[in-house]
């Protein structure tokens, strides 16, 4: 039964989702390599900056935000794939805004900027401006995080 085998797996079941686990190792130098246990993909971060990072990783607080950014930008490709909506050539760009004490997200605001040679109808745009906040990272960060949402057709 599927139940059984992902109880016996690499993942933790919980109710009708599973989670891969990932690894952490602190390398020195305040950089920390995590791994997909499952998958062995990995990524190496650095600590955020003003901590005597080296910079030239990205931090965990990066990564947060670029999962908003990666998850939105899914959900919208889905949404457009599974309607035949053509938004190839489609990106998104993520800022964000930080407090200090303690230090955490107070703000990511998030442009999607749709191809500009391709027409899209009213309908095509609300639906895909909706399906934007429907990912996963949204609706898992804090409501303390302002999040803002732009598309630019």
């Amino acid at each position: 039964d599927f139940i059984a085998l992902l109880k016996q797996s690499k993942y933790h079941y919980l109710g009708e989702f599973k989670m891969a686990l990932f690894k952490s190792e602190y390398l020195g130098d305040l950089q920390v390599t995590c791994t997909n246990t499952v998958s062995g993909a990995s990524i190496t971060t650095d600590a955020f900056l003003g901590y005597q990072n080296k910079g030239d990783l990205l931090n965990p607080i990066d990564l947060c935000v670029a999962s908003l950014c990666c998850c939105s930008l899914s959900m919208v490709g889905t949404y457009a794939d599974n309607h035949e909506i053509d938004i190839d050539g489609a990106y998104s760009e993520c800022d964000y805004e930080v407090a200090v004490n303690p230090k955490r997200i107070t703000k990511i605001t998030l442009t999607f900027v749709m191809p500009k040679d391709k027409e899209y109808s009213d309908k095509e745009k609300m639906m895909l401006e909706k399906v934007a906040v429907s990912c996963g990272v949204h609706h898992s960060l804090s409501h303390d995080i302002e999040q803002v949402f732009h598309f630019s057709w």
